[in-house]
């Protein structure tokens, strides 16, 4: 079996997995598998009031979980696949765990080519906090995945992230979208996509 054999056949059956994204290295289960999700913001030590972000294997998908307006609409084309997380009014019930404010979810389509390979074949998107403990370094290559962690999930891939940076995420818990964290993707960038002036 491949990793992505393995990795898929673990994720779809409620496991955990360490996987490489296109900013650092990631852990998840997926966003339907109740158990993985209790599981994940325990061996995370996360606060569970903490939204956690989850990967879509398209646009198509993302758009099944949550509400797109014209400017998301807007990024998702422009920055999709890439590194950028959108925050959005999730259309399907989801643990409130997962949710960030006014009842948003935080999405993505990823453009590892490990994921590209494996989103297609799990269940549901995938949810993909960094592989690190709360408050402790978010890894940026294989290497420095804590060994502790590793040992608490079910899989971890051998293959290495990409821009070693995390995500940019914008919000549109409101109208007008919010830069919520600073990453690859600018605000120059975005707000050229969106025609906005600040």
């Amino acid at each position: 079996m491949t990793q992505i054999d393995t990795a898929a056949e673990i994720l779809n059956k409620g496991g955990l997995v360490i996987f490489p994204t296109e900013t650092v290295c990631g852990v998840g289960g997926l966003i339907t598998k109740t158990g993985a999700i209790k599981r994940l913001y325990s061996l995370k030590q996360r606060d569970k009031n903490r939204p956690t972000l989850a990967l879509a294997k398209d646009l198509d998908q993302a758009r099944e979980w949550v509400a797109f307006n014209e400017g998301a609409e807007k990024l998702a084309a422009a920055f999709w696949p890439g590194p950028l997380t959108i925050c959005l009014p999730v259309k399907k019930s989801v643990p409130e765990a997962l949710l960030g404010p006014g009842n948003t979810l935080g999405v993505r389509v990823s453009s590892h080519p490990f994921l590209k390979q494996l989103l297609p074949r799990l269940e549901s998107p995938l949810l993909a906090p960094s592989a690190n403990f709360q408050g402790k370094l978010m890894p940026k290559s294989y290497t420095e995945i804590d060994k502790q962690l590793a040992s608490l999930v079910d899989y971890v891939v051998d293959i290495e992230p990409e821009a070693k940076i995390p995500s940019t995420i914008v919000s549109f818990a409101e109208q007008k979208y919010n830069l919520v964290r600073k990453g690859p993707i600018t605000q120059g960038a975005i707000d050229k996509v969106l025609k906005t002036k600040e």
